[in-house]
């Protein structure tokens, strides 16, 4: 239904900017804030009310932005690599085109994960030099998501 209302063009920028919006508000603003936002004191009472069964979803209350983290990102290499990429090569390029083009299209995205793979791998190196006190995987993270932004920019 979005199709049928909006060009292509918006389509793809409606579905990508708030991935791209809560990518940074995670690591910018959530993370480093996750000690006043997670209800621990609540998820404790209401433990002590409930059977032991249902630990595991007060777990999942209790690191809200964590399994919202994981929700996001698994969202983002479903709709927006897979379905608004593709649904955007299939709008630019004719039947004619798709067969010469298509198969570059799939070796620049395999090109791809060997680079993000080698950058991630960076990152990780990169937290082992960082000075007492200073927290590694908010520097990471930050880096992470800094990257994810300037790809969906």
């Amino acid at each position: 239904k979005l199709c049928d209302k909006l060009e292509q063009k918006n389509v793809f920028y409606a579905c990508t900017v708030p991935f791209l919006f809560f990518f940074a508000a995670f690591a910018w603003f959530i993370f480093p804030n996750t000690g006043v936002l997670h209800p621990h004191a609540f998820c404790d009472t209401i433990a002590a009310l409930l059977p032991a069964g249902f630990s595991a979803p007060l777990a999942i209350v209790r690191n809200w932005s964590y399994a919202v983290f994981y929700v996001m990102a698994e969202m983002w290499g479903s709709v927006v690599a897979s379905l608004l990429f593709w649904g955007f090569a299939n709008e630019v390029t004719t039947v004619d085109e798709a067969k010469k083009y298509y198969p570059l299209f799939g070796m620049g995205a395999n090109v791809a994960l060997i680079f993000s793979g080698q950058y991630v791998k960076w990152v990780s190196k990169m937290r082992g030099n960082l000075p007492p006190g200073v927290d590694p995987w908010g520097v990471s993270l930050k880096y992470l998501m800094g990257a994810v932004l300037a790809s969906g920019a």
